[in-house]
């Protein structure tokens, strides 16, 4: 089916042998049974949120993927219709989909996973469909649906159709859920996140956090060791050597030496790091939570007060931050929380009022060592660790502000 209208009513599903039962009566078919994986994507004003709108990429069992558009929702009695574009893709064109749809100005919002059994039947060219959901981290729902090709059908007609449908399910008392499993998966999120409900401030690193410079240092430390010493230089010795600050590499070769030629190739680099899209749209989304949730931001970072400042002149943002914390701020660096000590002492606040983002485990280490509260920011979270992890600032950020209440 092309461009169809979609009607739709979801429950919270209690007891699935009663609902199963009906199902049997109705003599619905099982058509389906699929391991989804639906990935949400949302404008950064967060408009496709407010009004419902679904911009979706749905994998199936991890061997089919679809790119799905839903228009405004439009409400009939209590159900939600929409128009439905569907265009299927390449699996194997993942990226290169979520590269468009970035270069459009949309933006990963939520990951909802599900098993899906779908039971169906086909009357008079209308899809009558009941979906059962296993929701991870959320819980079991019945989606009750009606698909026409459209121009078939009114939709005044698919409302009958669909009340109709409801009503043989009334006697097992379904529990409306309303909300889009995306919008439940972000509430999930949100309150997973543990975020302070005296909340007043952000405590925010910048490398790996707001931009994704630690992989560029990291090459460059390489290059220059490589190239002037003829040392090869795994990231693992680079984490035990510059982000613990421990000279373990060789004796023989001068730390200051190494370290200038580092910071003059590693300039260049920087700037054009800045003008990364990632980059951009974290620091435009930074702008937005400050002007909508009025939360004051500090940034706390171990790089050197000259790049901060190219990253604050070349983006204009210098009134954006409240407090900026560089490597020349405090005597001792991440992990000793001299750092965030002294942001709170500046933003005059208490650790039961702000919240840190960090990527790195030595500045989730000094947050720690500071008892305040934490959110990882990494593609990679450690097993053991007890913060919570989104894998991006732009999820967080577009999280926080559809949840986040003033």
């Amino acid at each position: 089916m092309g461009e169809c209208i979609e009607l739709e009513k979801k429950f919270f599903l209690r007891c699935k042998e009663q609902l199963m039962e009906i199902i049997r009566q109705e003599k619905l078919n099982l058509i389906e049974t699929a391991q989804e994986l639906d990935e949400y994507f949302t404008d950064i004003h967060s408009v496709f949120i407010k009004n419902r709108v679904c911009l979706r990429i749905r994998k199936t069992n991890n061997t089919h993927m679809e790119l799905t558009f839903k228009g405004k929702s439009s409400e009939f009695g209590n159900f939600y219709a929409k128009t439905e574009n569907n265009l299927t893709v390449s699996i194997n064109e993942y990226e290169q989909v979520v590269h468009f749809l970035s270069s459009l100005g949309y933006q990963s919002y939520v990951i909802v996973k599900k098993h899906r059994e779908v039971y169906s039947t086909i009357e008079n060219n209308i899809h009558y469909n009941i979906m059962v959901d296993d929701i991870e981290d959320i819980g079991t729902f019945v989606e009750i649906e009606i698909l026409s090709e459209k121009g078939v059908h009114n939709v005044e007609y698919l409302t009958e159709e669909l009340n109709k449908l409801v009503k043989k399910f009334s006697n097992i008392n379904l529990e409306n859920a309303d909300m889009p499993y995306r919008d439940f998966v972000a509430k999930e999120i949100y309150n997973k996140m543990k975020i302070p409900t005296s909340l007043k401030a952000l405590l925010i690193d910048l490398d790996g956090t707001l931009i994704n410079s630690e992989k560029f240092f990291y090459e460059t430390y390489k290059d220059v060791l490589w190239d002037g010493y003829s040392v090869n230089i795994s990231y693992e010795d680079y984490e035990n050597h510059e982000m613990a600050q421990n000279n373990n590499l060789n004796k023989d070769i001068s730390e200051s030496e190494i370290m200038q030629k580092i910071y003059t190739r590693y300039e260049t680099e920087f700037s054009n790091l800045i003008g990364d899209s990632d980059t951009l749209l974290n620091f435009e989304l930074l702008k937005m939570l400050k002007t909508q949730t009025n939360i004051k931001l500090a940034l706390v970072t171990t790089s050197k007060e000259h790049y901060v400042n190219i990253l604050l002149d070349k983006l204009d943002i210098r009134n954006l931050f409240d407090v900026i914390i560089t490597r020349e701020s405090v005597k001792n660096l991440k992990p000793a929380p001299d750092a965030y000590l002294n942001t709170i002492k500046l933003l005059q606040l208490t650790e039961t009022e702000v919240l840190v983002l960090e990527d790195s485990e030595r500045g989730i280490q000094a947050a720690r060592n500071a008892s305040l509260p934490i959110v990882g920011v990494s593609k990679f979270k450690k097993e053991c660790s007890k913060e919570y992890y989104l894998d991006t600032f732009a999820r967080f950020a577009l999280i926080f502000m559809n949840h986040f209440k003033k």
